[in-house]
């Protein structure tokens, strides 16, 4: 066993937005395939999203989350052809990569309501396919191994599997302080373990240690476990 920190990466801010609509068997999100070209998590199924730009920033005035709403609102019309309000966007949690990643990213994830009927169009170049997905239904994808995601993406749709419908995972986004997400990765054999605030073993990097736990287990058999 050992922490995987080999070097590290500078840091730029990114902003997700998971867009959430009600389906004719209840709540669906929108997850996009990236490219299996791309350098950085390719042929991953993401939530719409992107790096912040000068742009952004200028349009925001410097102001850091105005930014990354712009931003989110771009990266969203660029990548799905859908245009968002930027202003009644839910902002729910912040992921920041881990250390020794090949590319570190300060994401801020906001969620929104999508009207039912609103076309997407991906663009055919970072983007390859999309879909409108259950939460629930995105899991078990991923754990047969039709639908690979990244750990951020796992643990949002675990989220929302709790809720029935669009309104009300917004509702629960909404009525709580957005969550800070800071992983320290172990290898363990197999698998691989994301350790986050508030995991007993958290400051030390160690996953023997005893609950409270809050991890997400990459490997076989993915989980994120909270306790």
């Amino acid at each position: 066993m050992n922490n995987w920190a080999a070097g590290d990466q500078p840091i730029r801010q990114a902003a997700t937005l998971v867009l959430l609509r009600d389906g004719t068997d209840g709540l669906e999100t929108l997850l996009l395939q990236r490219n299996s070209r791309l350098d950085f998590a390719p042929g991953a199924w993401v939530f719409p999203g992107g790096r912040v730009e000068a742009a952004d920033v200028a349009e925001a005035n410097g102001k850091v989350e105005a930014a990354a709403r712009y931003a989110v609102v771009r990266e969203t019309r660029e990548e799905a052809a859908l245009v968002i309000d930027p202003e009644p966007l839910v902002y729910f949690a912040h992921w920041t990569t881990p250390v020794g990643a090949p590319k570190r990213y300060a994401t801020w994830f906001f969620a929104a309501a999508c009207h039912g009927d609103a076309p997407v169009t991906v663009d055919g170049s970072e983007i390859a396919a999309f879909d409108w997905l259950q939460p629930r239904r995105a899991l078990e994808a991923f754990q047969q191994g039709h639908l690979p995601m990244m750990p951020p993406t796992f643990v949002t749709l675990q989220q929302l599997a709790q809720s029935r419908s669009a309104a009300q995972a917004l509702d629960a986004f909404a009525h709580r302080k957005p969550e800070v997400f800071e992983p320290k990765i172990v290898v363990c054999d197999k698998d691989v373990c994301f350790l986050y605030g508030g995991d007993s073993g958290y400051d030390a990097g160690d996953i023997d240690a005893p609950e409270p736990h809050h991890r997400f287990w990459m490997g076989q058999q993915s989980r994120y476990i909270r306790s």
